[in-house]
């Protein structure tokens, strides 16, 4: 059995439940094996246990310095996706300005942006809201540029 575990960068924090899941499923299946396993119920186990990882796999971004989205500088090493899914977390902190420099969709249930400094865009640049969540007491959009962001909750 071969268990990889990998540095965190930067500011980026990730969650070890994958990991561990996989170990149990590991278990799982080396114990099985010894009663006959079922082919169907094996294939369900594995589709199951896939299913779970994927939702436990949640990403938190934290903007360290005012930049780009797109920047890992901004971030402390990796940037996040312009398109958060599952549980992915980014929070930009009081004093920080992040400029959306790519089209930014959450797309999922846990997915959220905190925004306690600012969240800004360059011309032509939205953020999707189609499940996921916007909070804090920060601002999107400067005042004189706030036609610069446009939202769009589907």
């Amino acid at each position: 059995m071969f268990i990889e575990i990998l540095p965190i960068e930067g500011n980026q924090q990730h969650s070890f439940a994958p990991r561990l899941v996989l170990l149990i499923i590991i278990v799982k299946i080396n114990v099985m094996k010894k009663h006959l396993l079922n082919p169907v119920k094996a294939g369900l186990l594995l589709a199951a246990s896939l299913l779970v990882c994927g939702f436990a796999s949640a990403t938190t971004y934290t903007a360290v310095a005012s930049g780009n989205w797109s920047n890992g500088a901004t971030w402390g090493g990796s940037a996040p996706p312009f398109t958060l899914g599952a549980t992915d977390q980014v929070n930009i902190g009081i004093g920080i300005t992040v400029t959306m420099d790519n089209n930014v969709t959450l797309n999922g249930l846990l997915s959220a942006i905190n925004v306690s400094g600012t969240l800004d865009a360059a011309s032509n640049i939205t953020l999707d809201v189609m499940s996921g969540s916007i909070t804090g007491s920060g601002s999107i959009g400067e005042a004189e540029k706030s036609e610069n962001v446009e939202l769009e909750h589907r």
